[in-house]
């Protein structure tokens, strides 16, 4: 972590920054792009370096406070590492569990060029990792597919966004 930023320090989104999301958040910067998603009330900053570029997260978060759309509300010092080791665990569990369920949705929502990000969540390490696919699959699938296939995958893999960790591993 570089800067002034406390990794320990937790932000969550306001009612303007909930309502940047529904809207769509084009209009912010790339990394703040790429946080607001992520900034939940529960997520230090530590957390979030894996969402943006090197150097980034700071300024994001900077941007993000000052047009209102995230504000502090709290510390959590790192977990302890018999707690890190059971979440990994678990979120090994869930992450075989996600790609069974996910299995072939790719090939059936885009046809034969859904082979390949098919293959890509096959391949997933991590829950992270899985979620990068996921949401680079979705940007193709806008492109390739348009907006109703999209919204579809969105629709089908939003709980894999929602559950587990986003904690750096």
């Amino acid at each position: 972590m570089s800067g002034n930023t406390d990794a320990a320090l937790i932000y969550q989104r306001t009612e303007k920054g909930e309502d940047m999301l529904r809207a769509g958040i084009r209009a912010l910067g790339h990394g703040a792009q790429r946080i607001l998603p992520m900034i939940d009330g529960r997520r230090r900053i530590a957390d979030l370096p894996e969402h943006v570029r090197p150097g980034d997260l700071e300024a994001a978060i900077t941007e993000l406070q000052s047009l209102g759309l995230i504000r502090f509300t709290g510390r959590r010092e790192p977990v302890a590492e018999e707690d890190l080791k059971a979440q990994q665990e678990a979120d090994q569990v869930m992450l075989a569990q996600v790609k069974t369920s996910l299995k072939g949705l790719f090939v059936r929502e885009m046809g034969p060029p859904g082979e390949i990000w098919d293959a890509r969540v096959a391949d997933a390490i991590n829950l992270i990792v899985l979620r990068r696919v996921l949401r680079e699959a979705i940007d193709i699938s806008y492109f390739r597919s348009g907006s109703e296939v999209a919204r579809r995958l969105v629709g089908i893999v939003r709980p894999v966004f929602r559950s587990g960790t986003q904690q750096k591993h």
